[in-house]
C-alpha cells in the first residue's frame, strides 16, 4: 500500500484546528458566546432553535439526530451541573421512604381502630359498657376537621396532607421529588 503525501492527509493546512489554538482563545470565544447567548431574549433563542432545527432537518435525518441528542445532552449537563436532579431524586426517595411507612402505620392504626371499635361494641352488646357514640362523633370531629366547618369532608383531608407535606418538606432536599415520592410511597405501600 502506498503511502499519502502530507499534504492530502492534511497536515498541511493553513489554519490551525480548533483544538490547536491557545487555550486563552479559546476561553475568550466561548465567553464572547456565552455572553452573547446570554443577551438574546426568548424569541430569538426560539427562533434560533428553529433555524438549526431545519438546517439538520435538511441536511437529513442522520443530521437531525444528532442536532436532537446534542441539545438533550447539552441540556441534561447543564441541569447536572445546578446539583438539582440530585436534590430530586434525594427528596424522592424520602418521600417514598415516608409514604410507605405511613401506609404501614396508618394500615396498623386503622386495625387498632377497628378492634377497639369491635371490643367496645361486644361489651356494650354484653351490657358491660354503654358506648356514647354522639360524644365520639363530636371528638372525632373536633379532631379531623382541619379547615373549621363543622364536618369531615374531602376538603379535611387535602388541608391535613397539605398541612403533613408542609412539615415534612420543611428545609429538605425538594420539595417536589418528596411530594411525588410520598405519593407513589402511599400508593406502593
Amino acid at each position: 500500500m502506498k503511502a499519502a503525501p502530507l499534504a492530502v492527509a492534511g497536515s498541511l493546512v493553513a489554519a490551525a484546528p480548533q483544538s490547536a489554538q491557545c487555550w486563552w482563545g479559546r476561553d475568550a470565544a466561548a465567553k464572547k458566546e456565552a455572553e452573547r447567548r446570554a443577551a438574546r431574549g426568548p424569541l430569538d433563542i426560539l427562533t434560533e432553535y428553529a433555524a438549526e432545527t431545519l438546517a439538520a432537518a435538511d441536511a437529513g435525518p442522520a443530521a437531525l439526530g444528532d442536532k436532537v441528542l446534542k441539545d438533550v445532552g447539552a441540556l441534561s449537563a447543564e441541569a447536572l451541573a445546578t446539583g438539582y436532579p440530585s436534590q430530586i431524586s434525594w427528596g424522592f426517595c424520602a418521600g417514598y421512604c415516608t409514604g410507605f411507612a405511613a401506609k404501614k402505620v396508618g394500615k396498623v392504626g386503622f386495625v387498632a381502630v377497628g378492634g377497639l371499635y369491635a371490643l367496645l361494641q361486644a361489651a356494650a352488646y354484653h351490657g358491660y359498657v354503654t358506648v356514647d357514640h354522639a360524644r365520639i362523633s363530636q371528638r372525632f370531629t373536633e379532631l379531623a376537621d382541619a379547615n373549621g366547618d363543622g364536618r369531615v369532608d374531602l376538603q379535611d383531608g387535602r388541608d391535613l396532607y397539605a398541612r403533613a407535606l408542609e412539615v415534612l418538606e420543611f428545609n429538605g432536599p425538594s420539595g417536589g421529588g418528596f411530594a411525588g415520592g410520598a405519593l407513589l410511597g402511599l400508593r406502593s405501600g
